[in-house]
């Protein structure tokens, strides 16, 4: 989607000068990251994301550095879902909409108050995502545990089919379950299902982190839509209202979410947070500021 803006004002041709400033931070962020994982096989999102609140991983600052980081570094270390050519474009898509939608607001609000909006909505997008990924975190911890108390091989069915989402660090649980299933009475296997519940499913589920400007950058996609909602953004030649966008983009995070559709690796419910976030900050300083009512 390339946004065109007509009606209300005409697009920037240059970069206001915060947002020239945060492009410039996560470009350098990213080429930071390659060269540490490149030079010395060093992951730094496992220092710089934003980890789970129950993960010994988890550190004060990364509630900040995450919001400028869009990869990690180690290109061997496919834990996060991450490469360098993913990393790019995770980038590229982030910085392309934080320019056509961010100018405008930081023409309005100024260098200082769009800053400030960015980190707000950059953290309300990351603390939703937290609060939702530690109730699932506690659903499954308390299945397991009901698992544990009765072992069998139809109880660790029923924990793989219902509870744990199937992926590639999930992988030898289903391959111990087909095994498992030739022989249910052999109490050996669900010795190996605990240990390998410790250490294919938990621990990894501890490490797992979120990283990327995606929050902020949906939080300024809804108060442009607030601020500006009926001017027109162009999709393949057809001018859509501004409101009608952010909309949009509240709908497909949902769905993708809890819909049919689950695409993996990308913390929907951050844009959710991010966006709903940026409309309610957006519209308290409306009316707060009662000389500027955009």
């Amino acid at each position: 989607m390339r946004p065109n803006f007509t009606n209300n004002f005409q697009p920037n041709i240059r970069l206001t000068p915060m947002v020239r400033k945060i492009i410039i931070l996560n470009v350098i962020m990213l080429v930071i990251c390659f060269a540490f994982g490149q030079l010395a096989q060093i992951d730094l999102a496992n220092y710089l994301a934003l980890h789970r609140i129950n993960s010994p991983l988890l550190k004060p600052w990364q509630f900040v550095t995450h919001m400028f980081l869009h990869g990690g570094g180690f290109v061997l270390n496919e834990e996060l879902g991450m490469n360098y050519a993913g990393a790019i474009k995770h980038l590229f898509y982030n910085m392309v909409f934080l320019y056509f939608f961010g100018c405008k607001l930081e023409d309005v609000w100024g260098e200082r108050k769009f800053l400030i909006f960015y980190l707000i909505v950059g953290l309300a997008g990351a603390l939703s995502y937290l609060a939702f990924i530690h109730y699932e975190f506690n659903v499954v911890q308390t299945a397991i545990n009901n698992y544990l108390a009765n072992p069998t091989w139809d109880q660790y069915n029923y924990l793989l089919s219902r509870e744990i989402k199937e992926s590639a660090f999930t992988q030898p649980l289903y391959q111990l379950l087909d095994t498992w299933r030739e022989s249910p009475m052999d109490n050996s296997f669900s010795s190996q299902s605990i240990g390998m519940l410790e250490e294919n499913y938990m621990q990894p589920l501890l490490r797992q982190s979120m990283l990327g400007a995606s929050g902020a950058v949906f939080g300024i996609v809804g108060a442009f839509a607030y601020l500006f909602p009926s001017t027109k953004i162009y999709v393949f030649g057809f001018g859509v209202p501004a409101m009608w966008v952010g909309f949009y983009f509240l709908f497909v995070e949902i769905t993708n979410q809890f819909g049919f559709y689950n695409s993996g690796g990308i913390a929907h419910l951050a844009h959710v947070g991010g966006l709903v976030a940026g409309v309610a900050l957006a519209f308290v300083w409306n009316k707060l500021d009662k000389k500027n009512f955009y």
